[in-house]
């Protein structure tokens, strides 16, 4: 993964972020933090990162 294919991860997961805290509807939130999840997974394993704070952080919750 390159620096601009790591960059479009990075501005799809902030984006996504945004996308979670405007969502009410629950089950919807609940598929935009796993795909939020899996992005972050993807960026740390290739960078050889070990993979943290898979639960759902508190800004993320609320």
């Amino acid at each position: 993964m390159n620096r601009t294919e790591q960059s479009i991860f990075l501005s799809e997961i902030h984006r996504l972020k945004k996308e979670f805290l405007r969502c009410k509807d629950t089950r919807i939130r609940s598929f935009i933090l796993e795909d939020i999840q899996l992005l972050k997974a993807a960026l740390a394993k290739r960078n050889n990162y070990p993979i943290v704070n898979q639960q759902k952080s508190k800004q993320e919750t609320d």
